[in-house]
């Protein structure tokens, strides 16, 4: 059985991913956080791991500031650019086929925030690293268990409590299945010779307003969702973020759930 070493694999995407990687026989292996956060710590405890596991592959999850109301600037930067370094130091030590990184498709917006200058920062230290290694920038990730004050379960709480909700309408966003997210990380593993240097967008190319998005929940929840209309809610948003999937096709991966189907199976998972 192979191994993928993940860090970050107690959050959304990191939990199904491990899902995933067991149902086609590779076992996901944690990366310790204090391991990640205080490697000259951990040395001797951190070679030991390695030289344990061997790992095939490593994913690279681990973030700070990828909520919109986290803002500890300088747990940011360490955590997205000190700690990945010292990292990818620490990992390059052993073999491995190929590292995957997980970046942010806001690198590419107009306005950039700090935790999307972290992320480019994170991009361009893999630029000189000489292990193999490819970094897949994710869209909007959504699904079942995604965290809750993410716009999708906002909505599906709000139309079975009733409650009032601060809502923007105009902001677009390409929604992807954290499903087909870790489809695409499992297609890259096994593609990996080709997939080499590369920075993928990890998206549908189809993207939805906040308000399309509303009445979907609408439709097929049967309620209406109570709303306070706002004009902005966040500096960064704006009405063209979609992915460019020419390179997610010329792997030969393509997305397998429509927004509709996704939303449906978060309505039907939630607790009422």
């Amino acid at each position: 059985m192979k191994t993928c070493l993940i860090t970050g694999q107690s959050g959304f995407i990191g939990q199904n991913l491990a899902k995933v990687l067991q149902q086609h026989n590779i076992n996901p292996v944690a990366y310790p956080r204090e391991f990640y956060e205080r490697p000259g710590d951990n040395a001797q405890a951190i070679t030991e791991f390695l030289f344990t596991y061997k790992p095939n592959y490593v994913v690279h999850l681990a973030a700070g500031g990828n909520l919109a109301t986290q803002h500890e600037q300088d747990a940011e930067v360490k955590v997205n650019v000190i700690n990945f370094y010292n990292f990818l130091n620490t990992i390059g030590y052993i073999n491995f086929d190929i590292l995957i990184n997980f970046s942010s498709s806001s690198v590419t917006l107009p306005e950039q925030t700090l935790y999307s200058s972290t992320k480019k920062c994170a991009e361009a230290l893999l630029e000189s690293y000489p292990k193999p290694s490819v970094t897949v920038r994710p869209y909007s990730v959504t699904g079942v268990g995604e965290q809750k004050i993410h716009l999708i379960p906002t909505l599906i709480d709000a139309a079975f409590t009733g409650r009032e909700i601060p809502f923007v309408s105009w902001p677009k966003h390409d929604f992807i299945d954290v499903e087909d997210v870790c489809r695409a990380v499992l297609h890259i593993m096994e593609n990996h010779k080709m997939c080499k240097g590369l920075v993928i967008p990890v998206g549908t190319g189809i993207q939805f307003s906040n308000n399309e998005v509303k009445y979907m929940v609408e439709a097929m929840s049967g309620r209406d969702i109570k709303i306070k209309k706002t004009e902005e809610m966040r500096s960064y948003d704006t009405t063209d973020w979609k992915a460019n999937t020419h390179i997610l096709k010329s792997i030969g991966f393509s997305p397998k759930w429509s927004l509709e189907q996704t939303i449906k199976k978060m309505i039907d998972a939630y607790d009422h």
